[in-house]
This record gives C-alpha cells, sequence and structure tokens, in this order.
C-alpha cells in the first residue's frame, strides 16, 4: 500500500511539473509571439511611412491585378482617391497609346521589359500611357517588383512616375535638333561651328 501511494505521489509531481512546464512554454510562446507582433507593426507601419514620403506613386496588386493599396502620389498622379480605386483592376489606370485597353499580363511585361532595354536616360514604355481620372492619357515609366508570399500568392508592386514633361523636352529638343540641322545642310555659304 506504501509502495502505490509513492507512485501515486510521483505520478501527481509528475503530472504537476507537466503542468507546470507546458504553462511556462505557453507564456513563453505567448511573450515571443507579443514581440513579433510588435515588430511587425513597426515594420507596417515604416512601410506605410515609406510610401507616403515617395514622390512616384506605389500601387500594390494581387497578381489578378486588383488593387491592394495606393499611395497619396498615386492619388495625385492618376487623379484617383484610394478608397475609390482599391479593389478596382489596374488595367483602369493603364491604356495602349492607341488608346484601346490593356491585359493584365501586358502591363506585367511592359514594365519588366522595358527595364532590361532602356536605362534611365532612354525613352520610357513605348506602348503604354497612364490613364487619369479625367481620361487623360500620361506617359508613365516605373519598375515592377514580384513579392512571393508564403501561401504560394504573389503580390505586384509597381511603382509609377508620370514622364510627360520629360519626354515633351526630348522630344523638342529633338526637333530643334533637326530643325538647326536642316539649315545647316541647306545653307550656300559656309558655317564654321566653335
Amino acid at each position: 500500500r506504501f509502495a502505490r501511494a509513492a507512485r501515486l505521489v510521483k505520478v501527481r509531481d509528475s503530472q504537476l511539473a507537466l503542468l507546470s512546464a507546458a504553462t511556462s512554454t505557453a507564456d513563453i510562446a505567448q511573450d515571443v509571439t507579443l514581440a513579433l507582433k510588435e515588430k511587425l507593426d513597426d515594420s507596417v507601419r515604416q512601410l506605410e511611412s515609406t510610401a507616403e514620403l515617395i514622390c512616384d506613386a506605389l500601387i500594390i496588386c494581387h497578381s489578378d491585378g486588383l488593387i491592394d493599396s495606393f499611395n497619396s502620389a498615386a492619388e495625385r498622379i492618376f487623379g484617383w482617391k484610394s478608397k475609390d480605386v482599391v479593389g478596382r483592376n489596374v488595367i483602369s489606370l493603364f491604356r495602349r497609346i492607341s488608346g484601346g485597353e490593356v491585359t493584365i499580363e501586358e502591363i506585367w511585361n511592359l514594365f519588366n521589359e522595358a527595364h532590361e532595354e532602356f536605362t534611365e536616360l532612354d525613352d520610357p514604355i513605348e506602348y503604354l500611357r497612364g490613364k487619369r481620372r479625367s481620361g487623360e492619357l500620361f506617359w508613365v515609366d516605373g519598375n515592377i517588383t514580384r513579392l512571393e508570399r508564403t501561401d504560394g500568392t504573389s503580390i505586384i508592386m509597381l511603382l509609377v512616375r508620370d514622364v510627360t514633361n520629360r519626354v515633351e523636352e526630348q522630344r523638342q529638343t529633338k526637333l530643334n535638333e533637326m530643325r538647326y540641322r536642316s539649315i545647316f545642310e541647306q545653307s550656300f555659304d559656309g558655317i564654321f561651328v566653335v
């Protein structure tokens, strides 16, 4: 009887020790989870602050093109409020140079290809225009980044800038060069430029 009672006490003590260890482990896991959540919240706030500081439009979409986030620069450039465009498809913000609609694959490909072929000094994307809320088309340039999630889905980040002024300046420069070249080529007098 005494041995049986001693065994029961040992079992009870073991169960209490296991319960105590499980409780301690749960408390530690909760502390780690809270610390990770705080760090994640800080990172999200930092990302949101950075997105508001940049001058380029930052559009975050799902891979199917549905807009998830639209920074204040995007609101200014495209003329839409974030609340009005989130949930819509990004294709509504772009058109072909002819004014026709583009597909989501064309947008992804054009932004990818533009930066494989061109440098910052070259022309912006040739076949794609941004479309303001008013319907006005404008020249765009930008970058695309695809972020793969652990659940197998992806997020697309488009960084878009309005380069209409730059394009117009480049066109004006080319036009002026052609005019001056024409003057030199058609002149019967000798011209010497120093």
